[in-house]
């Protein structure tokens, strides 16, 4: 066999992919999940208390998701958790310990780009000036 020459499966497409599905799906819920657990109560504490330290945090923290590539944040999670403390494997499937990280560096992502945003944009401004509602 020469280097250029593919393997290729004998099975059909389909049931490759209908084999990874309940993986796949599991996988996307837990991010969902963490994601909302992540961002809601951070984009409600960041809309209540609106300019104090906990709205700087919030901002800080949004900003250093955003920047931070999630491949990355991937690697340093199993460098860290899985290589060196020894707390989780570094690969496989079927247990919550082979799920937490993947799910952590999907769901962080997700809750840095979409809900905490969403939630602070969509927050009530502070009434400023002459104006202070419809009870004056």
């Amino acid at each position: 066999m020469r280097s250029r020459d593919v393997v290729l499966p004998v099975q059909p497409v389909t049931s490759l992919l209908l084999e990874y599905l309940p993986n796949t799906l599991e996988l996307a819920l837990a991010a969902i999940v963490i994601s909302l657990l992540l961002a809601v109560p951070t984009g409600v504490l960041s809309a209540v208390y609106q300019d104090t330290w906990i709205d700087r945090t919030s901002q800080f923290a949004a900003l250093i998701g955003v920047s931070m590539p999630n491949f990355w944040l991937g690697y340093v999670l199993i460098l860290v958790c899985s290589l060196w403390l020894g707390l989780t494997p570094v690969s496989g499937s079927g247990t919550l310990a082979h799920l937490m990280f993947p799910a952590i560096t999907l769901g962080t992502g997700m809750a840095t780009r979409r809900a905490t945003s969403s939630s602070r944009s969509n927050r009530p401004r502070k009434a400023s000036g002459a104006y202070k509602g419809s009870g004056t």
